[in-house]
Order: C-alpha cells, then structure tokens, then sequence
C-alpha cells in the first residue's frame, strides 16, 4: 500500500479562534458554516450564502415560541409568515394559566414562556384569588407536545415558593431552566430557583438580587448554556435600566448599562456567537445588539429599528442557531412578529424577510366568556428551542 508523504501543518496561532463566537466551540463554528454555500464558479471555494437561499439546520428542528399576556403559550414553525394559525396553543382553564371571573373578567397574565432539551414547555405569570384577595403568582410545566386545553404536570404556587400572593400590580418577570432541570423565576429583584420537578407548594432559594433603584424589577432571563450564566434583563426608571449576568453559583459576572439607549429592557437573549440582545421600547420597537464581551457603560454595534406603524413597543426577542432574528411588537392591542436576516441592521436598512400577524395567530384574542381590557392576548416575551 502506498504511503503519502508527511506534510507539515500550520497550527491556529494563539488567540484566533476556530468559531465566530470566540469559543471554539461546534456551535460556533456551525454559526459560519450556515452562512456559507459552494461557489457557483469553482468547487474549491465558498461564498456567502444569498439572503434567498434557504438556511441549512444543523441538530435539532427549532421552534418558536411565544407567550401571550393573556393566558396562552403558542408555537410557531420558524419557516411561519403571515397570518398563520400556531401548531400548539395551550389555553383554557385546565391549563392554570387564566382566573377566569365569575363576572367574565380574566384578571390574569402569562409572561414567559421556556422550553427545556426534553420539549417540556414552562410558563410564568399571576392571576386573581378568588375573591380578588390579592396575586397568585405561579409557574407551570407540561409534557412535550402539550396542546389545547391540558393540566400542567406541575403547578408551583403557595407561601413557601417565596412569591408574595398579596403584593398588587406586579409580575413575574422572566422564567429559564438550567441543564440540570433547575427553574429560575423571576420576581421584583429577586430570583428565585426552584429544584428539578417541584410542584406544588414547593420551596424556594433565592439565587441572587439585583440591586434595587426606582420602580425597578427584573423583566426577563436567559439560559446561557454556552458560559452557563444567566442573564437578566432589568427595567425602572432609566437611571436604572441594566442586563446582568450570573454564574451558576449565583456570583455577578456581568453588568452591562446603556444610558443613551436603554429605555425600557423588555428581554435579553443570546445569540449563537454569544451576541447580546435586547427588545427595548422607547417611542418605538428596537433591537439592542451588544458584542459578546460587553461589559459596564456598553453601546450596541447593532440596532433593528421594528417596523413603526406596527411597533410602537418592543416587547420580545428570540435569536435561531442560525442568527436570525425574532422580534415581537405591539401597537394597541394588536401584536405583530418580524423576523430578521442574521447580520441585520439599521445601517444595512434591513426589512423583515417574514412578518407573523392576523387574526389566525391568536396573538390578540379573547378568552371564551372574557371581556376587554383584561383579555386581549398581547406577545410577551419570546422563546426558541
């Protein structure tokens, strides 16, 4: 058998990453190679992938998910555009989402939605006692592929979880899960981690506080699974508007502030090279994206202006494992979601290459039985797995 001949190799010099998101992680290098395609004039070479070509998935399918303030949990195809019914909707009184009144008054609001690697789907949000005593807050978890009107496997509420049932006009600010199973929830400054599989009138620790300012509560978190921090978003007055970020032993690591940008952080996700994103809501809809490494006083080196006649708030943002960007709006009680090519911006006046809205996605809909103000299903915040 024929032998080849040793050749010498040229190792990647210290420093240079192998990934585009400085981790060297498969991921990252996933993230280049969704963007590249076979020059059409050579077989040796690649080029960047024409906006109308379709993405290439690597791993599994991804969905979009989306919570309705109103009691609901609706998934998307990412391929969905236009006015497009939703695959799952997890609505009704089963779902201990809704405090449906005996006046026909829903007095209850759903705020985040998280999908864990099992497809198990979780929701967070606060109702009305009976009685109107004061705020439940909660959190539910159901099996993967859940649809309609179904009873979660777990429905966490009560005096031990550390949510306070009396406190008004508040909400849960955010829910993600660890790869351990653990189930962060967010509430005022605190958040509160609750063990794998608690149900019921479970026990809480309180993993960490942010530090308190005017009016300021926590809005959302994410799960990040490549640092295995989680992020925060935080909104007050604007003095007080920030992102944090935690290690899994509740220890800050980092603090980003905008003070020219921020307005209102409704949600942070993080994108497949480690980029950080914000729906923020000023007089308009907007995407915020800081670098990786932002840290303390940061400005975005991107921003997504949402289209303004369907977005005067900013209300939820996703990122795919291909870098596209999902962005939820709200003008009234009508809710619009725009999907964005990876790398968009405002300099590059980008447009939305899908728009999700109408009447068939229930993102503004009304309970059987209910009636407005309280029913109007508005986006909140956005998930995808």
């Amino acid at each position: 058998m024929a032998l080849r001949k040793a050749k010498a190799l040229t190792f990647r010099p210290t420093g240079l990453s192998d990934s585009q998101d400085g981790t060297n992680t498969f991921a990252g290098a996933m993230q280049i190679l969704t963007n590249l395609v076979p020059n059409p004039a050579t077989d040796k070479t690649f080029v960047p992938r024409p906006a109308a070509q379709p993405l290439i998935f690597f791993g599994a399918p991804q969905e979009l998910w989306v919570a309705g303030s109103s009691c609901e949990i609706l998934e998307f195809p990412l391929t969905a555009t236009g006015n497009v019914a939703p695959t799952i909707d997890i609505q009704g009184a089963l779902t201990q989402l809704t405090s449906l009144l005996v006046n026909g008054d829903d007095k209850s609001f759903t705020m985040a939605v998280e999908v864990d690697s099992a497809g198990k789907q979780y929701a967070c949000g606060w109702k009305l006692i009976a009685g109107g005593t004061g705020i439940q807050y909660f959190y539910t978890v159901y099996v993967a592929g859940a649809n309609g009107n179904v009873a979660p496997t777990n429905y966490v509420h009560g005096a031990a979880t550390g949510f306070d049932a009396f406190v008004v006009q508040a909400s849960n600010g955010g829910i993600c899960v660890d790869a351990s199973g653990n189930v962060y929830v967010g509430f005022f400054t605190k958040i509160l981690m609750f063990p794998a599989g608690s149900d019921g009138n479970a026990a809480s620790t309180t993993f960490a506080t942010i530090a308190a300012g005017s009016s300021r509560q926590i809005t959302s978190l994410f799960y990040d699974a490549v640092r295995r921090w989680i992020w925060v978003s935080a909104s007050g007055n604007l003095s007080d508007n920030a992102l944090y970020a935690y290690d899994l032993t509740g220890v800050l690591q980092v603090t980003i502030t905008d003070g020219t940008n921020f307005s209102t952080p409704w949600q942070v996700a993080i994108g497949p090279d480690l980029s950080i994103y914000v729906s923020d809501t000023p007089n308009f809809g907007e995407v915020l994206v800081y670098a990786p490494n932002a840290s303390g006083a940061s400005l975005p080196v991107r921003t997504i202006s949402l289209p303004s006649v369907a977005a005067s708030k900013g209300i939820g943002v996703a990122v795919d494992s291909n870098g596209r960007v999902y962005a939820a709006a709200e003008a009234g009680t009508t809710s619009s979601l725009f999907v964005y090519e990876a790398g968009a911006s405002d300099v590059l006046s980008s447009s939305p290459i899908q728009t999700i809205a109408g009447t068939n996605t229930r993102f503004d809909t009304m309970l059987p039985g209910s009636s407005p103000p309280n029913a109007v299903t508005n986006i909140q915040q956005l998930r995808i797995r």
